[in-house]
């Protein structure tokens, strides 16, 4: 959320050549499965896929958790509320396409 208050994500959707390239390397060095098991796709991001807003179930164990982590004082600059959170990502997620 910060580097989008600072222009940044702008910048970066902007950016097709970078963003590509970013997606060749988080694929060749940071593989990941998703919680199905399947090898997640970086270029989606590139493409207009990017999801950054929880959806089902694991929504609401992200709620507690983000919960958990402010009131234990873990996050350690302004909290936003997590729907606040949740609309900023929307927001950003939308702009991404």
């Amino acid at each position: 959320m910060q580097l989008d208050q600072h222009g940044y994500a702008n910048r970066a959707f902007g950016d097709q050549y970078l963003a590509k390239e970013v997606s060749k390397h988080k694929s060749l060095f940071f593989r990941e499965k998703d919680a199905n098991g399947v090898l997640i796709s970086y270029n989606d991001a590139v493409t207009g896929k990017l999801r950054l807003v929880p959806q089902g179930d694991i929504a609401s164990a992200i709620r507690s958790d983000y919960e958990k982590m402010t009131e234990s004082d873990l996050i350690y600059s302004e909290n936003p509320t997590y729907d606040d959170l949740l609309a900023k990502l929307a927001d950003i997620e939308g702009a991404s396409k």
